[in-house]
């Protein structure tokens, strides 16, 4: 088989790390969250609340990844 020898060396880990897990629980319950029908007539600064927090979570998630990426360097 070909693709079985790529299959094996790739290393797949049995857990994932807490700070993965809380920063992936945060973008789906956030994401969750923006889109429920009720963020999406108020307006804030005439930009409905879903455009604020999809603004803040395209601003927050690189930030957040950058930030443990070079957390985890140290």
């Amino acid at each position: 088989m070909v693709g079985c020898a790529a299959h094996e060396s790739m290393s797949v880990p049995s857990r994932i790390r807490r700070r993965d897990l809380v920063a992936l629980t945060v973008t789906v319950l956030w994401s969750v969250v923006s889109f429920l029908p009720a963020w999406r007539e108020p307006e804030i600064g005439g930009v409905a609340i879903l455009g604020w927090m999809m603004a803040v979570l395209m601003v927050l998630a690189p930030v957040a990844s950058l930030m443990a990426l070079l957390g985890g360097r140290r």
